[in-house]
């Protein structure tokens, strides 16, 4: 799936989901963005701690489904900003390439 049908499908998704218009914000996004991510975290523990650093087919699943997780409410973020993700990606290479002194 591109990046683009992944938006419109999101999108979609989203307006049929229900909810309470005043949770419809920065803060109720970027708390779900965070816990997401430390779902993500989470499983990443576990890898080191009971998965002896092995990532097998199930773990790889999980991690998945907690990535598209992130990224759901990464976009959901976007969004609320009137940010255009790709401007978001884009600012965020120039930025490394500056740190980093890359041409």
């Amino acid at each position: 799936m591109k990046f683009e049908d992944y938006i419109k499908e999101r999108k979609r998704i989203f307006a049929i989901q229900p909810r309470n218009k005043e949770t419809f914000n920065l803060l109720w996004g970027s708390n779900s963005l965070g816990g997401e991510t430390g779902e993500f975290q989470n499983l990443v523990k576990k890898v080191y701690r009971d998965y002896d650093q092995t990532i097998n087919n199930q773990m790889k699943e999980k991690l998945i489904s907690e990535l598209g997780d992130v990224f759901w409410y990464w976009l959901f973020v976007c969004d609320i900003l009137n940010f255009d993700p790709n401007n978001v990606i884009e600012f965020n290479i120039i930025k490394l390439k500056k740190r980093y002194n890359i041409e």
